[in-house]
């Protein structure tokens, strides 16, 4: 005799079973994922790149703060040397020496340690406005080009104002004699 063929399962059962088994290769995969997402220190992508403009405008209104008080301090340091020249009596015994300075030309040293003043007042707002203009992009590759080329900027302008200093200062050593 032939042996009974048996009897084939129905197709629910079949479907119902690789249903069973696939949730169950994918359970692994899933509960690490949804712990994740649910995680409060997870990092969230709008958040993250929130957090890095925010960071980019806070550095460069603190490298705009920074510079700013290194240049005050420079040219208040420069304004007490023209004052000081100024007050000194001058010696005529000595007729070049180093108390007998042409009020002339301190004088023109003032009016171009005042306009670099005014320079560095004007770059100052013009900077803030860049930056309120910066922080109101978005995410975007054009918020950053902006950023990247305001620094630039300020450098050059930095090292020119410096350069300027510089000159006065040389100018104030010559009179002064030191």
């Amino acid at each position: 005799m032939i042996p009974p063929l048996p009897r084939r399962r129905p197709a629910e059962y079949d479907d119902c079973v690789k249903t069973l088994i696939l949730a169950a290769l994918l359970l692994p995969w899933a509960f690490p994922a949804a712990a994740q997402t649910n995680s409060p220190i997870a990092p969230i992508p709008q958040r993250e790149n929130q957090l890095r403009r925010q960071q980019q405008i806070e550095e460069l209104r603190r490298d705009q703060q920074m510079n700013d008080l290194a240049q005050q301090r420079e040219t208040a340091r420069l304004k007490q040397q023209i004052d000081g020249l100024k007050s000194q009596p001058d010696n005529p015994d000595v007729p070049n020496g180093p108390t007998n300075v042409n009020q002339a030309d301190l004088n023109r040293l003032q009016l171009a340690l005042d306009r670099l003043q005014s320079e560095q007042q004007l770059n100052r707002l013009q900077a803030e406005q860049r930056i309120v203009q910066i922080e109101q992009q978005g995410d975007t590759a054009r918020r950053r080009r902006w950023a990247a080329q305001l620094t630039r900027e300020q450098q050059i302008e930095r090292l020119k104002q410096r350069r300027s200093l510089d000159d006065i200062e040389e100018e104030l050593r010559r009179f002064g004699g030191k």
